[in-house]
């Protein structure tokens, strides 16, 4: 059975808000964004989710 490797991990967002974040070079097959905790009753909001190769 594989496993996720975390990349990138952060408990700080606010609403309307843009991330941009940089990490070392991972290999992967499949990318997955996991959230643990809804910023609103609501619910989760992801307009978009990129993952991009900059050199």
């Amino acid at each position: 059975m594989r496993r996720w490797t975390d990349v990138y991990s952060t408990t700080i967002g606010a609403t309307y808000s843009v991330t941009d974040v940089t990490f070392s070079k991972t290999t992967a097959r499949y990318v997955r964004m996991y959230g643990t905790q809804r910023g609103t009753t609501n619910g989760y909001s992801l307009f978009a989710f990129m993952v991009l190769n900059d050199p």
